[in-house]
């Protein structure tokens, strides 16, 4: 073997194990937002919409000797809603522009109008999934365990979202701030000649 060349690895590299790790909490906390909100972008959740089709049997093997019925009427409800949401999204689609990738308009705003969309996707939603999971909790653990993990990926997920629209919001406004300082020194430098 040539010093030169290096033994592969018997580990995943840790850019690819951390994808999975982001994309298994975007699963999970999708396969509750579509109950949670309305008018998705018809891009939001393409991928994930599928994976939790995976995910929610995968997770049902695990509870041998447990019933998971409810786990499979939660995810025949799952593909019906999903189905909805994507009939929705191509009428939407040619009517009213919605941004592709939008996260959903939260149905809780209905029952609380007084809190912003932000503060329902961020704290509402997560603490009333995990509160949906309790009442579970003696009924039918798996289904109380899974809406929990659910609850915690969404809260995760929704942060995540949130922290990259302030760093999208702050790039913007030192975008704005350097074109702002150009062209006042284009107006030093060119005057009124254009």
């Amino acid at each position: 073997m040539n010093s030169n060349q290096r033994a592969p690895s018997p580990f995943l590299p840790f850019g690819l194990i951390l994808y999975f790790l982001i994309l298994l909490v975007r699963t999970f906390a999708y396969s509750v937002e579509v109950f949670l909100r309305r008018r998705f972008g018809i891009r939001y959740g393409a991928l994930e919409s599928g994976l939790v089709l995976l995910l929610v049997p995968v997770y049902a093997a695990y509870w041998e000797g447990h019933d998971v019925r409810p786990l499979a009427w939660f995810l025949m409800a799952y593909a019906v809603v999903c189905v909805f949401h994507r009939l929705g999204c191509m009428f939407r689609s040619r009517r009213s522009p919605i941004p592709r990738t939008y996260t959903g308009w939260p149905r809780l705003a209905t029952l609380l109008p007084w809190l912003s969309e932000k503060t329902l996707k961020l704290y509402v939603e997560p603490f009333a999934v995990v509160g949906l999971a309790l009442l579970f909790r003696t009924a039918n653990p798996p289904l109380c365990i899974y809406l929990c993990i659910a609850g915690y990926c969404l809260m995760i997920h929704s942060f995540s979202l949130d922290q990259n629209l302030d760093r999208e919001a702050s790039d913007m406004y030192d975008r704005a701030a350097r074109q702002q300082a150009v062209v006042e020194r284009f107006r030093e430098k060119y005057g009124d000649r254009f």
